[in-house]
């Protein structure tokens, strides 16, 4: 048989597993006390609600179909081949082809040639398209066509009055110390 001899290392780490096994186990057991007296204090103070009943039903919105407008210009497809022809006659032209009400502005200039092939387009591609080389806009509304001049119009604005400020104060303090500030702004002059 075969004699173990303890060692005063052994000892000590006996020791310490001792001590954190009771540690552990008193932890455990004041950390569940802990918790049954909270549950109680909860259960104790606060008293349970039930939550309200509704009094009143609530309706799903009706369903309202979300469609865009469905306008001859965005669904019409036309062919359009014309050589030095006039705005005039090519408006005139697609105007009739794609089913819309011609309204032309006395500041246009019909008489602009135009020179263009375009094949298998919507109407609308078309107008940007023949509108993109002439200085004139259009807009469709209500099956109208209609197309104004780009004018150029020059506004003046009033100028603020503006007052510049500008200040440097140098100073010391009883060390003999230099303290330098500077400061600068400005402002509206109220008239």
């Amino acid at each position: 048989m075969a004699l173990h001899r303890v060692t005063p290392t052994m000892k000590k780490c006996l020791r310490l597993l001792c001590l954190a096994t009771l540690f552990a186990a008193v932890g455990c057991s004041s950390q569940q006390n802990a918790m049954n007296s909270r549950e109680s204090l909860i259960k104790d103070k606060i008293p349970r609600q039930e939550p309200p009943e509704l009094t009143q039903e609530y309706k799903a919105p009706d369903f309202v179909p979300v469609t865009e407008e469905i306008v001859p210009v965005k669904t019409k497809i036309v062919n359009i081949v014309v050589r030095n022809s006039s705005l005039g006659d090519v408006l005139h032209v697609l105007a009739e082809a794609s089913g819309l009400n011609l309204l032309i502005d006395r500041d246009v200039s019909l008489d602009q040639q135009v020179t263009l092939t375009l094949r298998n387009v919507t109407a609308q591609e078309a107008l940007k398209n023949i509108f993109s080389s002439v200085d004139c806009f259009y807009t469709v509304q209500d099956n109208v066509l209609k197309v104004e001049a780009v004018t150029t119009k020059v506004f003046e604005l009033g100028h603020p009055a503006l007052v510049n400020s500008y200040s440097m104060d140098v100073g010391g303090d009883i060390l003999g110390g230099a303290m330098v500030s500077a400061g600068g702004g400005w402002g509206f002059k109220q008239h």
